[in-house]
């Protein structure tokens, strides 16, 4: 969030409020606005990766490190 410096800061989640949130702090020092989204379902972030891995499988995928 410091380098994009969004205007909204989502995150899915059923079971905290905005207080909780410890990215909270650098959100609003840019006058983002925090928006939490309702898990409805579970799903992990390794579930996401392999999807979007699943659904460009034969795309050849370039990763620049600086």
């Amino acid at each position: 969030m410091d380098i994009l410096k969004p205007d909204y800061y989502y995150i899915e989640a059923g079971d905290c409020e905005i207080d909780q949130l410890t990215s909270k702090d650098v959100a609003e020092k840019y006058g983002e606005e925090v928006i939490i989204i309702p898990a409805e379902k579970k799903i992990s972030t390794s579930e996401i990766i392999n999807k979007i891995l699943e659904f460009h499988r034969d795309e050849k995928i370039e990763i620049e490190v600086k």
